[in-house]
């Protein structure tokens, strides 16, 4: 009954400077694009803005010609970052040749939508280009103010515009004109995300491969030594969770070569210092295991990131696993797949701590999750319980998902844990505020779906017409009642 696809989460800008700034100043002010220094002047929005545009302008320049080496066709050149302000502040438009200011007005004669976070695809004056929210103004303000948090911040927005402009012009995912390996057809639709209830052992093999991974790629020299370690824990966790496996691959792709494109652009741009120093500075900077619940997103980015960047390598020297870019868009076999295909796996031992961390973050999930997505689980399994369906096509702006689980047995296949999007149908509109959803199929359409109680006082039905004012879901809309094995469904209109 469930058919499920991948929904894009985001980071918003806000959470991007902030981690930026707060990275560069524990580490002494010294960012990956200047050295350190002592904080400047305090300067104001339009300033800060032009500041920021043109240290994105420079690491864009140096990247985005050469964007073929890093993966064949790439072509970046012409391409547009529309890096926008406040509602009604315009935008910074950035390219290979320089900045020019966009007003609002000269957006809205576009018809360009700028969405309150993460990236949106557009067209600028017959060119492709990747909108984005720019970060927070006081944020952005205090980075500027610090040459590390400065380079920090720019750097990102450079590398994610470069990511997210492959991803939407190159990979193209849910289109006729997407690779292969990731269109419609192609997907198995088994949910994306870690099964339910969390387990600690995947995620601990994962870990443990993003670590072999990464000192493979920082250490040629022990190459071998480290592949082999990398084989084994990616045997220990597909052995070990079969299902998550086969879930995983589409997530593995897609965000595995974004990962590798972010990166490597990174490589391109300018920096200072050692060029070795600032491979392992980026190696922990974006392959880093975090703490928190389990982010299929980061993972699938930061194992197939090195995985690529790997057999980039090995293509330069002569070592390339054949064809690796045509393999990966063609085949949907995964970076880590492709890399360690021949690699005879070498038995290694658990790291204690990181063993401590991750059983940490597990229990520290599963707390959470008992309060938020284990009770509309067990509405769910009340089959007296109503359920709300919003089309997905209502989708208007970002879908952050608070987390992505696949649904035990007989529970809905693909859940989130805390759901922020606006939906707005013919009739009305609903807003979500971290709300935990799921999403199903009815007769081929998409819907992201809610158990309600319309007796409920924050619920009220009148007729065909539905007003929400319950915790974390607002709105109103006309709905369509009907019922499906037995169930009670009000289908959005």
């Amino acid at each position: 009954m469930f058919r499920t696809r991948t929904r894009r989460t985001r980071t918003p800008l806000t959470a991007i400077a902030t981690l930026a700034l707060v990275a560069a100043v524990l580490a002494g002010c010294g960012g990956s694009g200047s050295p350190g220094g002592s904080a400047g002047p305090q300067l104001g929005p339009a300033a800060v803005r032009a500041a920021l545009a043109a240290e994105v302008q420079r690491d864009i320049a140096a990247a985005w010609p050469k964007m073929t080496e890093v993966w064949t066709g790439s072509d970046h050149g012409r391409r547009v970052l529309i890096l926008a302000g406040a509602p009604g502040e315009g935008a910074e438009v950035i390219d290979v040749a320089g900045v020019t200011r966009a007003t609002a007005a000269d957006l809205a004669r576009a018809r360009i939508e700028v969405p309150p976070s993460g990236y949106a695809k557009a067209t600028w004056r017959g060119r492709a280009a990747v909108v984005m929210a720019g970060p927070d103004p006081v944020i952005a303000a205090e980075a500027m103010r610090v040459p590390g948090a400065r380079a920090a911040t720019s750097r990102l927005i450079a590398t994610a515009a470069t990511r997210e402009s492959f991803r939407l012009y190159d990979q193209r995912p849910g289109t006729d004109r997407a690779w292969p390996a990731l269109s419609d057809t192609a997907e198995e639709h088994l949910g994306h995300g870690a099964p339910l209830p969390p387990s600690a052992a995947p995620r601990l093999y994962r870990a443990s491969l993003i670590n072999a991974l990464r000192l493979a790629w920082l250490e040629p020299e022990r190459r071998p030594h480290h592949l082999a370690a990398a084989a084994y824990w990616q045997g220990r966790w597909a052995d070990g969770s079969p299902e998550e496996y086969a879930a995983a691959r589409h997530l593995d792709l897609l965000e595995g070569v974004g990962g590798y494109v972010q990166t490597a652009s990174a490589l391109l741009m300018p920096h200072s210092g050692n060029p070795r120093t600032y491979k392992k500075q980026l190696a922990y900077d974006a392959f880093a295991h975090r703490t928190g619940p389990a982010d299929p997103d980061a993972e699938s980015r930061e194992i197939g990131g090195l995985a690529c960047l790997i057999m980039a390598e090995q293509e330069g020297a002569g070592e390339e696993v054949e064809g690796w870019q045509e393999q990966l868009v063609e085949s949907g076999t995964t970076p880590a797949e492709l890399l360690l295909d021949e690699i005879e796996p070498a038995g290694q031992r658990e790291d204690t701590e990181l063993a401590r961390r991750v059983a940490e973050e597990t229990a520290a999930e599963r707390t959470v999750l008992a309060r938020t997505v284990d009770p509309m689980l067990k509405a769910y399994r009340d089959r007296t319980t109503t359920l709300l369906l919003v089309p997905s096509t209502a989708l208007r702006g970002p879908f952050l998902a608070g987390g992505q689980h696949i649904g035990p047995e007989g529970s809905p296949r693909q859940i989130y844990g805390g759901v922020q999007a606006a939906y707005e149908t013919s009739s009305g509109a609903v807003e979500f505020t971290g709300r935990p959803a799921f999403e199903d199929t009815v007769d081929s359409k998409r819907y992201l779906v809610v158990p309600i109680d319309p007796a409920d006082p924050a619920t009220r039905l009148t007729g065909r017409h539905l007003v929400l004012a319950a915790p974390r879901l607002a709105g109103s809309l006309d709905v369509t009642a009907t019922t499906r094995n037995g169930r009670r469904l009000l289908i959005a209109r």
